[in-house]
C-alpha cells in the first residue's frame, strides 16, 4: 500500500475486503470509536491527519502505529495544517524534507492499517482494509497491528455487522520474532492502557498498579518489559 500521509510504499501483510451490511457513516463511527480506543492514535484523528480522501460517498484513514516522539508529531501536525489546501505531493515532500534527519529510519520502520470505506447503490458498506509495515519494523508493532485488525473485526461483530460478505482475506503476515510479544500480550497491555485512562478523576489516576495488571490477566514484570513508560509514569495523570 501507498501511504497517502507519506507517499511512501509500505508492503501489505493484511488484506481485507468487506461487504457490509450497515450504512456508511455507521461504519465509519465505529472504525474512529475503534481507532481511540488505542492510546498514541487517537491524536492522528482529532488533528485530522489521518484522513485521506473526502469525498461525499467513500472515507479514507491512514493510521500508523508507530510510536512517534512528540517532535515528531508537532512537525506533522503543523505541516499538514499549513498545507491543508496545497497540492498533494508538495505536503509529502515538504514532509519529507522537514524530517529529513530521520527520514530513512522513519521509513523503514513504518507500520501502518489503511482504511477505505464506501457506500454502495444497495444500502451497503464496501470496506477495503490493508495493514503493512517495511523490513524494519519493530516486533511489537508488528503485533499491535495484528491485534489492531481482529480487535476491529470482533468489534463489528459484536454490533451485529458481521459476518459480512468476506470478499477477499489474505494474511500472508510474517510471523512475529520469538523475542518480540506476542499478539494476547500486547492486547493486555491495551487493555491496561484503557483501564488505567478510564481511572483517571480530578486529574489524579485513582486505579492502583498492581490492581490494574491484576484485572487485565498481566504481571508486573511483562508489563515492565514491553512497556516500560507505562509502569514509570503509572500515577502520571498527564501520561
Amino acid at each position: 500500500m501507498r501511504s497517502q500521509l507519506f507517499g511512501f510504499y509500505i508492503p501489505s501483510h493484511h488484506v481485507y475486503e468487506l461487504l457490509i451490511p450497515g450504512a456508511l457513516q455507521h461504519v465509519c463511527d465505529l472504525v474512529i470509536q475503534h481507532i481511540r480506543t488505542f492510546d498514541g492514535l487517537a491524536y492522528q484523528l482529532e488533528n485530522q491527519y489521518a484522513l485521506v480522501i473526502t469525498p461525499p460517498y467513500t472515507q479514507g484513514f491512514d493510521i500508523f502505529l508507530n510510536e512517534w516522539d512528540e517532535e515528531t508529531v508537532m512537525t506533522v501536525q503543523r505541516i499538514m495544517r499549513d498545507y491543508a489546501r496545497v497540492d498533494e505531493f508538495t505536503r509529502m515532500q515538504t514532509l519529507q524534507d522537514t524530517l529529513s534527519w530521520r527520514w530513512p529510519k522513519f521509513r523503514e520502520t513504518a507500520v501502518a492499517v489503511q482504511f477505505l470505506i464506501s457506500a454502495t447503490v444497495n444500502n451497503e458498506t464496501y470496506m477495503l482494509l490493508l495493514a503493512g509495515w517495511n523490513d524494519r519494523a519493530a516486533t511489537t508493532d508488528i503485533a499491535l497491528a495484528d491485534v489492531f485488525i481482529h480487535s476491529l473485526l470482533r468489534s463489528l461483530k459484536q454490533v451485529g455487522l458481521l459476518p459480512a460478505e468476506l470478499l477477499m482475506c489474505n494474511t500472508e503476515s510474517e510471523s512475529v520474532k520469538p523475542y518480540g510479544a506476542r499478539d494476547d500480550t500486547i492486547q493486555k497491555i491495551q487493555e491496561l492502557r484503557t483501564s488505567r485512562r478510564e481511572s483517571i478523576k480530578g486529574g489524579q489516576v485513582t486505579l492502583k498498579w498492581t490492581r490494574g495488571c491484576q484485572l487485565a490477566g498481566i504481571t508486573p514484570s511483562i508489563v515492565k518489559k514491553y512497556d516500560p513508560d507505562l509502569h514509570a509514569r503509572w500515577y502520571d495523570a498527564t501520561f
